[in-house]
């Protein structure tokens, strides 16, 4: 799929998640981003995206607030 990710959810997922898991689960998220633009079209991709996102958000994978 040619068509990028919106980048909310996409920001979203970068400002919460601790740096060491970042570049892994982007790439990942990125990679089912095309397959499923792919497979449904960029609407359903992109709430597909969005829910993900969301899946990912918990404790284990939040960013400390402590520096």
């Amino acid at each position: 799929m040619k068509n990028a990710p919106q980048k909310l959810p996409h920001s979203f997922f970068r400002w919460f998640c601790q740096q060491e898991f970042l570049n892994y689960i982007e790439g990942d998220l990125m990679e089912l981003y095309d397959e499923r633009g792919r497979e449904f079209g960029k609407r359903k991709g992109d709430i597909k995206q969005i829910t993900e996102v969301l899946l990912l958000f918990r404790p284990d994978l939040i960013r400390s607030t402590k520096r």
